[in-house]
């Protein structure tokens, strides 16, 4: 009796061994298990954290790049526009001299216009006063004097060096030159500018 008893005790320790060892060994998975998940839960911070670091500075280096970019091309554009500075002041005096040339003939046309009518006019009054007042040898003369005058006035206005043909040849050109048609199509800024001028100017 005092045997079985110690068997059931020693059996009874035996177990108690196994489950204290179960128990610990299950405690000790338990706290590697937490530790592993911690573990995992800071490398997925750090991770996150270098990824967004990356990112800021990717996106830094890209903000850079685009401005540098953009100051080169601001640059560029600017260097450009004085290469090709003497260039537009000449087209554009090329366009002014054809306006100038449009007034000045309009000017003469005036300026013809009235002297011919004025000296029609004068002539008129002179020949009634002639036909009037003075014997017909005198008015003869008169007239004479007169168609001279009017042939002299007529040969010295009525001509002018500045010919319509080459106002609207200008026009011509000009309008080529905004529309970069014609010649001026395969042409850079700076060689259609040229190109006004010559045609203008020469």
């Amino acid at each position: 009796m005092l045997k079985k008893r110690l068997i059931e005790q020693n059996i009874n320790n035996v177990v108690q061994q196994h489950i204290a060892n179960i128990e610990s060994i299950a405690q000790q998975h338990d706290t590697e298990i937490r530790d592993i998940t911690q573990k995992q839960k800071e490398d997925l911070i750090h991770n996150q954290e270098n990824i967004i670091e990356q990112t800021k500075t990717e996106i830094d280096q890209i903000i850079l790049v685009k401005l540098q970019a953009e100051k080169d091309r601001m640059e560029r554009v600017i260097r450009e526009q004085e290469i090709i500075r003497p260039a537009r002041e000449a087209a554009s005096t090329a366009i002014e001299h054809i306006a100038v040339l449009k007034q000045k003939a309009r000017n003469h046309k005036q300026l013809k216009n009235g002297l011919v009518g004025g000296f029609g006019v004068v002539a008129f009054v002179a020949l009634v006063i002639s036909l009037i007042l003075l014997p017909l040898q005198q008015w003869v003369i008169i007239m004479a004097l007169a168609a001279l005058a009017l042939i002299f006035n007529t040969a010295l206005f009525w001509r002018s060096n500045i010919t319509e043909d080459k106002i609207v040849e200008g026009k011509r050109q000009i309008a080529f030159f905004q529309t970069k048609s014609g010649e001026y199509a395969p042409l850079n800024e700076e060689e259609r500018c040229a190109l006004l001028v010559q045609k203008i100017l020469k």
